[in-house]
């Protein structure tokens, strides 16, 4: 059987990839002059970003359970990923009600998924600059 580690970690990596492809289509869509009401794929990239939220969701807190990071409740670290999965989630909204901005937009987003990798990978600043140590 495999660990529980092995079953999440794929599920959260999966939510990660198919966010972020529908925050690029839906950027690049508004690029291109786009509106939401004349989006054909509206409807697929909406189920899409939510599926895929849900596996982040999903993925995430099985991974928490598995390496016992929330034993005493939720570090510091882990609330700032929720906080910045939330704002992700808000993204389908925030592109098309400015769509002028998708490029920035694109940009913002892509950082605060670099952001959300090095806070799991690191854990704390402090982890960060001993990294470079």
């Amino acid at each position: 059987m495999l660990p529980r580690y092995a079953i999440y970690y794929p599920i959260h990596f999966i939510g990660i990839f198919l966010t972020f492809m529908c925050i690029g289509a839906m950027c690049i869509y508004c690029r291109n002059g786009g509106k939401k009401e004349d989006n054909p794929s509206r409807k697929f990239l909406a189920i899409t970003h939510g599926v895929s939220l849900l596996f982040i969701m999903v993925g995430g807190m099985g991974l928490m359970k598995a390496t016992g990071a929330s034993a005493d409740g939720f570090p510091g670290w882990i609330m700032l990923k929720l906080g910045i999965w939330l704002i992700v989630g808000m993204s389908s909204m925030i592109i098309y009600k400015k769509p002028n901005l998708s490029t920035i937009w694109f940009i913002i987003f892509s950082l605060l998924g670099i952001l959300a990798g090095l806070t799991a990978k690191f854990k704390s600043f402090d982890g960060y600059l001993n990294y470079f140590n």
